[in-house]
């Protein structure tokens, strides 16, 4: 089991707050932090961390929201523009 931090960024994309989640693969807690965002109406976006590195980021899809998608998602289709994305082994 992996421990990540998942921040919750207001609108500034300041951290508001953050929780540990416990899963077996990125996937895993990608889910659990979308699940995470949803039922916190003050955050507009988080950010999943393992140690120093930035593995996700979403914000919050609806009117003014940029979507939702991770850098796993964009390093995939040859996007990635400078992001810092970790390998997991």
């Amino acid at each position: 089991m992996r421990i990540y931090r998942c921040y919750f960024l207001n609108e500034r994309g300041g951290i508001d707050g953050y929780e540990h989640i416990e899963a077996h693969a990125l996937d895993e807690a990608v889910d659990r932090a979308l699940a995470l965002l949803r039922q916190t109406a003050e955050a507009q976006g988080n950010e999943i961390w393992e140690g120093p590195d930035r593995l996700s980021g979403k914000e919050k899809d609806g009117p003014g929201g940029l979507g939702s998608r991770s850098l796993i998602e964009a390093e995939l289709s040859g996007e990635n523009r400078g992001w810092n994305l970790a390998v997991l082994t």
